[in-house]
C-alpha cells in the first residue's frame, strides 16, 4: 500500500469518525401526542428529520394526560420536551403546574400571534405570559346527510337557525315515519351542544373581572342556550347518544346530521366510505336570522416543557410543525386536523372540491367561520363545573326546574361553592 492510498484511506476513517461522531451526538427532542395526532406529528417529524440532520424529532404516542400530570407533579420527571395538549385542559395545567412549562416570550413567540386567530390564543396564557402554540382547531358546523335530507324535501337555508333546524327535524321525522332524527347529542353526559350555543351568544362558564376569574353560567346568553337544548330535546328532533351511537346512526341512516368541530369530517369520511357523495357541509344554526354562525368545539396546541435540555431546538420544532402552511394541508389531508393557521385559507386546496362531499369546497365553508368564533377562557375550574352543568342540564331537559334561568341560578351557586369564585 502506497503512501497516497494510506493517505486518502487515512482521510476517510477520520471523516467517518466524523460522521459517526455527530450521529453520535446528534441532540433528540421528544414529542408526545395521542391517535391521530401523534401518527400526524410522526410524519411531521420525519420531514424535519429530513431537513435538520444535527437533530432528530422523535414523536410517540402516549396517554399524555395521566403521564404529564404524574410528571408535572414530581418536578418534570420523565417529560418530553414536547407536548400536545387540548386547549381545554391548557389553563387546568398551566394554574396547577406553572412550573412545568417553558414560557415562551423568550423565543420570541409574540411574532406569531398575528398568525392565528385570537380565540386560540386565550386558553394558552396566563397573564402575559404565553405558554403554547395553536395547533388544529374545530370550527363548528353542521354535516348532514344530504339524500336523507333530499327525501325529506329539506336544505340547507331550511337549518340556517335553530328554529328552524327543529321545524326541519319535524319534517324529516315526518318523512321517515318516525325512523330518522336529526342528531344524537351528549347533553345527559356532556356539554358540547350547550357550550357550543353559549359560546355564539357571547357567554361563557368563566370570565374575568378585576384580574380575577369570575363565573358568568347564569348570564342571559348561556340560559337562552340551555333553554334551546331543552327545545330540540322536548321536539324529538335530537336525543341522547355516545361518540359510538352518533356514527353509527349516521351510518345507517338513524339520524341525518352532526353539528360538531371540524375535526369529524376524518371520523365521517374515515368510518363510511360507502356513503361518499352523499354528505355536505353547512354552517352551524344561529339564533336569528343572519345571526352568528361560528364557534369552536375542541382544538390542541403543542407546549414545551421545563425539563427539556433543549428547549431551543424543541421551539424550533414547533415552530415547523405549526407555521408552516404545507406542513398543516398534509396534516388535514392525511388526518383530518383542521388547521388553526390563518394563511392556510388561501391555499388552493381549501378552495378545492372535495369528492365525497360531493363536489362540495368544504373547506372554504369551514374556515371562513374563523374570524366570527368568540374567544372563551376554560379555566383550571371546567372539570368540577362540567360535572355541576352536566347533572343540571339533564335535569332541566327532564323538567325538574321551571326555567333555564333557575337551573344556571343554581348551576352558579353550586359552581361558587366548590370553586370559591365569584358570581357576576
Amino acid at each position: 500500500m502506497n503512501t497516497s492510498t494510506k493517505r486518502i484511506i487515512g482521510a476517510l476513517l477520520v471523516c467517518n469518525g466524523i460522521l459517526l461522531s455527530t450521529a453520535a451526538n446528534a441532540e433528540e427532542i421528544t414529542i408526545w401526542s395521542w391517535d391521530t395526532a401523534a401518527e400526524a406529528l410522526k410524519s411531521v417529524s420525519e420531514q424535519y428529520n429530513a431537513t435538520n440532520p444535527a437533530l432528530t424529532a422523535n414523536t410517540v404516542t402516549s396517554q399524555v394526560y395521566d403521564q404529564l400530570t404524574a410528571g408535572c407533579a414530581a418536578g418534570g420527571v420523565n417529560l418530553p420536551d414536547v407536548v400536545s395538549i387540548e386547549n381545554g385542559e391548557a389553563e387546568r395545567y398551566i394554574q396547577q403546574f406553572p412550573d412545568c412549562f417553558v414560557e415562551l416570550s423568550q423565543f420570541g413567540v409574540d411574532e406569531l400571534k398575528p398568525l392565528f386567530s385570537d380565540y386560540k390564543w386565550v386558553e394558552l396564557q396566563s397573564g402575559d405570559n404565553t405558554y403554547g402554540v395553536p395547533w388544529d382547531a374545530g370550527q363548528v358546523v353542521t354535516f348532514y346527510r344530504a339524500d336523507l335530507f333530499d327525501k325529506a324535501g329539506i336544505t340547507a337555508d331550511d337549518i340556517a337557525t335553530w328554529d328552524g333546524y327543529i321545524e326541519a327535524g319535524k319534517k324529516l321525522a315526518a318523512a321517515t315515519n318516525g325512523e330518522t332524527r336529526m342528531a344524537l347529542s351528549n347533553y345527559t353526559s356532556g356539554l358540547n351542544w350547550f357550550s357550543v350555543m353559549a359560546q355564539q351568544l357571547g357567554c361563557s362558564v368563566f370570565g374575568e373581572k378585576n384580574g380575577e376569574t369570575t363565573i358568568r353560567v347564569n348570564q342571559a346568553g348561556c340560559v337562552r342556550a340551555l333553554d334551546q337544548v331543552k327545545k330540540l330535546a322536548d321536539a324529538g328532533v335530537i336525543a341522547p347518544g355516545g361518540w359510538s351511537e352518533k356514527l353509527t346512526a349516521l351510518k345507517t341512516g338513524k339520524t341525518a346530521s352532526a353539528v360538531y368541530g371540524a375535526w369529524y369530517e376524518g371520523s365521517v369520511r374515515n368510518n363510511m366510505p360507502e356513503l361518499s357523495g352523499q354528505w355536505r357541509v353547512t354552517k352551524m344554526p344561529a339564533f336569528e336570522e343572519g345571526g352568528k354562525r361560528a364557534a369552536n368545539l375542541g382544538g390542541s396546541a403543542l407546549f414545551i416543557t421545563a425539563s427539556s435540555k433543549n428547549p431551543a431546538a424543541a421551539y424550533d420544532f414547533v415552530k415547523f410543525a405549526l407555521t408552516k402552511p404545507e406542513i398543516q394541508i398534509g396534516m388535514l389531508k392525511s388526518h383530518g386536523l383542521v388547521p388553526s393557521l390563518l394563511s392556510t385559507q388561501s391555499d388552493e386546496y381549501m378552495s378545492s372540491p372535495q369528492e365525497y362531499w360531493g363536489g362540495q369546497t368544504i373547506w372554504k365553508t369551514i374556515l371562513e367561520t374563523s374570524s366570527d368564533i368568540e374567544p372563551v377562557r376554560a379555566t383550571p375550574y371546567g372539570a368540577e363545573a362540567g360535572d355541576i352543568l352536566v347533572a343540571i342540564q339533564t335535569a332541566f331537559v327532564e323538567g325538574k326546574y321551571d326555567s333555564a334561568q333557575a337551573a344556571l341560578d343554581e348551576a352558579a351557586k353550586q359552581i361558587k361553592n366548590a370553586t370559591g369564585l365569584t358570581v357576576e
